[in-house]
């Protein structure tokens, strides 16, 4: 794929679909999170027609996940073959399509089956169809690699639904669309990170999890231990696609442009600690009531830590 982040010259972000994703993509990782840890800790009740650890696992990866990916590639595919960008009614349309996905299954308890799930998966089979449309003509058939990769994540998003209906659990696509979705991303993120060496740190930092959840999952399936494996699972989620997330949308932005400001710094701490909380507690499951929250808080004030940042940059430069 040859679609690359650099962060000494981050996508434009007037009239871009950089701008808008990247945004409501940074809010709904902080609202996703602020109602799933009281939701799991049994505090609250969300109309959703599932349990609370499935929701949250289906918004992290096919929900919040991909419109990261979609700002990034709908912006940065466009500007490297001298097209212009989605704006503008189209991209507008493209948001609300996502929007949709996310009240749906929000409020999947008083919606049929069928509707939530048409809902949830449109915005993912729509993305690859935009992205394959701006590499026509390409010879390079190593782009449509990431064409496929989400088409695969739309795919998965449909099964997810139906073994939740069929089943009331997943048994194969949540792990499918983990896949995936920490595929891209890493994919995003090392190309981000080889365009600028001082964002490498915290790619590395980001595969970093991705190898803890490899070996603690094969602690648990070789030792027969279910916290092993939950941790492995929790590195992979909120570990791994936090800092992957943060990562590209860092570089993306201008507010990853000096990567060793305090202010950044701070951001992808916050977010490590997350991860490794929540890590943590599935090793340690007695010790969730007080780890949870530390994780969740931690993930609400990153994610909102980039939205003001990024938003006071985006004010700037629409104003000059």
């Amino acid at each position: 794929m040859s679609a690359t982040i650099n962060p000494n010259h981050p996508l434009p972000v007037a009239n871009a679909a950089v701008q808008p994703f990247l945004m409501i993509g940074a809010l709904y990782a902080a609202l996703m999170m602020a109602l799933w840890v009281p939701w799991f800790l049994g505090f609250i009740q969300v109309p959703s027609a599932w349990p609370a650890q499935a929701w949250f696992t289906h918004e992290l990866v096919l929900g919040f996940a991909p419109a990261i990916v979609a700002g990034v590639l709908l912006t940065n595919i466009p500007s490297e073959r001298g097209h212009e960008p989605l704006s503008g009614v189209a991209l507008a349309t493209l948001v609300v399509l996502w929007l949709a996905g996310r009240i749906a299954m929000g409020v999947s308890a008083h919606l049929d089956v069928m509707t939530t799930m048409v809902l949830s998966v449109a915005f993912l089979l729509v993305i690859p169809v935009l992205i394959a449309r701006e590499f026509l003509g390409s010879r390079n058939w190593g782009d449509l690699v990431v064409v496929a990769l989400l088409f695969g994540l739309g795919a998965a998003d449909a099964l997810f639904h139906y073994e939740m209906w069929e089943f009331g659990r997943t048994k194969l696509a949540a792990n499918v669309a983990l896949a995936l979705t920490l595929l891209i991303l890493t994919i995003l993120a090392g190309r981000a990170a080889s365009s600028a060496k001082r964002q490498s740190t915290v790619f590395y930092i980001a595969c970093g999890f991705v190898a803890l959840g490899f070996v603690l999952t094969g602690l648990g399936i070789l030792w027969d231990d279910y916290d092993f494996a939950t941790a492995g699972m929790h590195a992979w989620t909120v570990g791994s696609i936090g800092t992957l997330a943060v990562a590209v949308m860092m570089c993306a932005s201008s507010a990853g442009r000096s990567p060793t400001s305090v202010g950044t710094i701070i951001l992808y701490g916050l977010v490590l600690v997350s991860g490794l909380a929540w890590t943590i507690a599935g090793l340690y499951p007695q010790w969730t009531l007080p780890l949870l929250p530390i994780s969740g808080l931690t993930w609400i004030a990153a994610f909102v830590g980039f939205a003001v940042r990024y938003g006071r940059i985006f004010c700037s430069t629409r104003s000059h």
